[in-house]
């Protein structure tokens, strides 16, 4: 019965089909094959993704390093172009100081050197009747404009170029701020190299001068103090010009007297030049000592007799009418014309003796020069400074005609001298350019690969090591007075020098074991990744 039962509540195909499967429909059912094609390829992907993040993890890695390198090379050189540039600012304000000490102490001697030949020439003009009142005009206007600038003048030659001038103590502490700065920047220059290299991913860096007198990893400028007349041939080539354009301008003020005070103003800037730049700190041509002053005064006094002779028989009439007590003492000096003549105090041929005169030039200026030289000598020595009392050398005894001279110990320059001997301050060019160059060497730990094991990576050996090269240079002119030193990134070739140095020196043949290659000096490829 219960067969029945089962028999009615099956359908009658169930109970037939559900004794066995057939094994040929195996090779017929698809379901399941892209799963196990699936697993395969995703095991490959997977291989490809971490091979291709390695790769680029590495790559970037490489270009960061090397962005380190460079990044430290560049700032190491940047900063020694700065500090070189300081000390030519340096340079040049001390060069600045000097210009306005030599402008305003020739101005000043120009006012007492003019003083001098202007009253004179005064005195000369007083002396005729016909020329007196203009004489006596441009002697006042003259002395207004003394009386006015040379107190001026006095005081500020004193305040910056006396015994304790502010300008020659102002260049003394900017010569020590140089010195200071000259042993101080080569290692700062190194420690921000690190800096910079650290701030760019590389855990060891060094910087390299091609050469240097500190040690070898420590740059070391190529400047020394120099002779202190570099500072006056800068101070020379670029003068205080705005500062003698308004002191020239004060000249014309004078008017009558501006011709003959810019004569005196060049020629003293002048004087002054080739006293600085000479190596004693004396003028390389002497002054004018007191007596010739004088003589200029009387040369300038009397040019219009020279010109005109009939000036002289003026200046013999006028004797006369006072008792022609200056023509007897020419004529008992000069015993001929005596004779030929006579004299004021005896028989005087009046007539003759001027038709010599007007008959010879240099008799007429030779008569007016001796018959008036004591009235011009005293005119001429109540304006120059402290008197005349004696011959005197050089330009007098007042420190007012003295040429602007050095100090003891006076301020120096820093010059291009890797020889650090001031006879030898022109240096060669290449030579110096040698402490200026630097190879930046940075180094950094290789990292495990987070995707793969650790034989998938782009492994350089002993970590990733790159370098680059700076050179320090300036395009303007190679010295310590042009404020444009650069910096520049160039092809590095100092690893190969020191290379082969120390390969050298030690006689040992790097890398060639290691790398299996045929260059008798060694292959060392593997840490060029530049």
């Amino acid at each position: 019965m219960n067969d029945e039962v089962q028999d009615e509540g099956l359908p009658q195909e169930t109970v037939t089909t559900c004794d066995a499967i057939a094994p040929e429909s195996l090779h017929r059912d698809e379901r399941g094959v892209v799963s196990v094609f699936f697993v395969f390829g995703l095991l490959a992907l997977v291989l490809l993704i971490g091979v291709l993040f390695d790769t680029a993890k590495q790559t970037t890695r490489k270009v960061e390093m090397q962005g380190a390198a460079d990044a430290s090379a560049v700032t190491g050189g940047a900063y020694v172009a700065r500090g070189m540039n300081l000390i030519v600012f340096n340079n040049c304000g001390m060069a600045d100081i000097l210009a306005v000490q030599v402008t305003i102490h020739a101005y000043l001697m120009a006012i007492n050197y003019s003083n001098v030949i202007i009253k004179a020439i005064c005195a000369g003009l007083k002396s005729n009747p016909y020329t007196a009142v203009f004489g006596q005009i441009w002697q006042t206007s003259w002395e207004i404009y003394y009386e006015f600038a040379h107190p001026i003048a006095d005081e500020v030659d004193d305040f910056l170029s006396g015994s304790s001038g502010v300008g020659w103590e102002t260049q003394r502490v900017i010569d020590g701020i140089n010195q200071v700065l000259k042993p101080a920047i080569g290692p700062l220059a190194a420690l921000h190299a690190v800096e910079f290299a650290t701030d760019n991913g590389a855990d060891r860096q060094f910087l390299l001068p091609q050469e240097s007198d500190l040690v070898p990893t420590i740059p070391s400028l190529p400047i020394d103090r120099g002779p202190q007349q570099r500072i006056a041939d800068r101070a020379e080539d670029c003068p205080a010009q705005f500062l003698s354009d308004i002191l020239r301008a004060t000249m014309i003020g004078a008017t009558l007297s501006a011709p003959i005070m810019l004569v005196n103003y060049e020629l003293m800037l002048e004087w002054n030049w080739s006293s600085l730049q000479s190596d004693d700190g004396s003028a390389t041509g002497s002054g004018p000592d007191r007596d010739e002053m004088i003589e200029m005064g009387l040369n300038q006094a009397l040019q219009d007799v020279h010109n005109n002779p009939q000036k002289a028989v003026e200046y013999l009439d006028q004797d006369l009418i006072f008792g022609g007590s200056r023509t007897t003492a020419y004529m008992n000096a000069h015993t001929d014309l005596r004779d030929q003549y006579g004299s004021p105090d005896d028989t005087f041929n009046r007539d003759g003796f001027a038709a010599y005169l007007l008959g010879n030039q240099d008799a007429a200026e030779q008569y007016v020069r001796e018959t008036r030289a004591d009235e011009i000598r005293a005119t001429v020595e109540s304006g120059f400074p402290g008197g005349v009392g004696g011959s005197g050398t050089g330009a007098g005894s007042g420190s007012d005609w003295e040429p602007l001279s050095w100090p003891d110990d006076p301020p120096k320059p820093m010059v291009l001298d890797v020889d650090s001997d001031e006879d030898n301050v022109d240096a060669d060019h290449e030579k110096v350019a040698k402490y200026l160059r630097y190879l930046s060497v940075t180094w950094a730990e290789m990292r495990p690969s987070p995707i793969g094991p650790d034989r998938l990576r782009n492994r350089a050996p002993y970590g990733w090591m790159t370098y680059g090269q700076s050179h320090v240079y300036n395009p303007t002119k190679w010295d310590m007075f042009s404020q444009d030193w650069r910096v520049k990134l160039v092809p590095a070739a100092i690893l190969d020098e020191k290379f082969d140095e120390l390969r050298i020196a030690s006689g040992v043949v790097f890398g060639q074991n290691m790398m299996a290659a045929s260059d008798p000096g060694g292959d060392w490829t593997y840490v060029n990744n530049h």
